[in-house]
């Protein structure tokens, strides 16, 4: 009985070392937001505290992305990067895309005095989506070398959350591969959806080129959709 009361006395002494282990507890450590179309730059927060009984320094906190800064904030004006126990702060993921849409992930990766050197203990992930409001329903059409000369299908289609039309005005091949593949484009509904086949004039080699689809629309990040052509070697399967 004494023996079975030494082990729940021990056990529970090593849980509360850990609980009072110097660190910063966040409410959350990843963030989704969805952005309006027309965004540009979008700011993230990640709340923090440190509920421990021990003062924590953070060494370093790294957006490792040339896309997004990171950005340090204290309810108490403090400018310093020493929290003491009950301490709380505001880091911010500040994103700028460009012309991205879809769904990203950007991190920033947080080290303290108590982590080991270059091992940042603390992950902290920004989940961005940006609408697409028109976009390839495929992003690459593959041929394999030495295949029949058989045509491949997509389509390109303008979003619902779209209100205004988005007509393609232009296209052309990139990478000067007119050469390699021919494609012909038909509207399907103006402003709406276009498709577009592409029929490969040769596949004895490797080749690789882009489609571009110009756009009307007055956002920047939907002038342009792209979609990759390839002719490569059939792929290797691992047993």
């Amino acid at each position: 009985m004494i023996q079975k009361l030494l082990e729940v006395l021990i056990i529970y002494s090593l849980s509360c070392a850990v609980v009072a282990a110097g660190e910063l507890t966040f409410e959350k450590k990843i963030q989704e937001v969805t952005t309006k179309p027309d965004v540009e730059v979008v700011y993230i927060g990640f709340n923090f505290e440190n509920k421990s009984d021990e003062v924590v320094k953070i060494v370093s906190y790294v957006a490792p992305c040339s896309c997004m800064e990171a950005r340090l904030k204290r309810p108490d004006k403090k400018n310093s990067l020493v929290f003491e126990p009950g301490d709380k702060g505001l880091l911010i993921g500040v994103l700028e895309f460009g012309t991205f849409s879809g769904t990203i992930d950007k991190v920033i990766k947080i080290q303290t005095d108590k982590d080991a050197v270059g091992e940042p203990s603390i992950t902290l992930t920004c989940r961005v989506t940006i609408p697409k409001l028109i976009a390839g329903d495929k992003e690459t059409l593959v041929w394999e070398v030495g295949e029949d000369l058989e045509p491949r299908e997509f389509s390109i289609k303008v979003a619902d959350e779209s209100v205004t039309p988005i007509n393609i005005v232009s296209h052309k091949h990139g990478f000067g591969t007119s050469d390699v593949f021919d494609y012909k484009m038909e509207t399907v509904k103006e402003g709406r959806e276009y498709k577009v086949k592409v029929t490969p004039k040769k596949t004895d080699d490797p080749a690789m080129g882009v489609l571009k689809f110009y756009t009307d629309s007055k956002i920047p990040r939907y002038k342009m959709v792209q979609v990759f052509l390839l002719v490569d070697h059939p792929k290797k399967t691992t047993k």
